[in-house]
């Protein structure tokens, strides 16, 4: 599962759809899973602050339900209406003020598909890397030039 921050740190997954890699918006779209369903509490809870993500690996066994949930939703229901998905070319990945230290990606690779998988390493290896950040969107640069984000000032 990769997770992205996007957005002002919003937590997005990344997924591959037929037609094309696209992001979840994870809090946004808790509406599509089940509302009995506990795990979109617990997925609000640990995201909603936008805070660190430790507190969604450290309850991994009920985060990633939700998580699958909403992947499984998008490969197979992607125009439903709760579903709040966005092309890469509609997003700001990271945080235009946050600092460079911090962590804009997470990949995880759960323990039953790294051994059920002998060759994982090699596929790990072979796998494309992201695309490059794209250029700061136009309302980022307005009222002054923020080199951090990539904006030239007009000078």
């Amino acid at each position: 599962m990769r997770l992205v921050r996007f957005d002002d740190w919003k937590t997005g997954l990344l997924v591959q759809l037929p037609i094309g890699l696209r992001v979840i918006d994870v809090i946004e779209s808790l509406g599509a899973i089940s509302l009995e369903a506990p795990i979109a509490d617990v997925l609000n809870d640990t995201l909603t602050d936008r805070g660190s993500w430790g507190p969604l690996v450290e309850q991994w066994d009920q985060t990633s339900v939700g998580l699958r949930q909403l992947a499984l939703l998008a490969a197979f229901s992607p125009h439903n209406s709760r579903l709040v998905i966005h092309r890469l070319d509609e997003i700001h990945i990271g945080f235009p003020s946050g600092s460079f230290k911090d962590v804009a990606f997470l990949d995880i690779a759960e323990s039953s598909e790294v051994v059920g998988d002998p060759a994982w390493r090699e596929r790990l290896s072979q796998q494309r890397a992201l695309p490059p950040p794209l250029p700061p969107r136009a309302d980022e640069c307005e009222g002054g030039a923020y080199r951090e984000a990539g904006c030239v000032s007009k000078a």
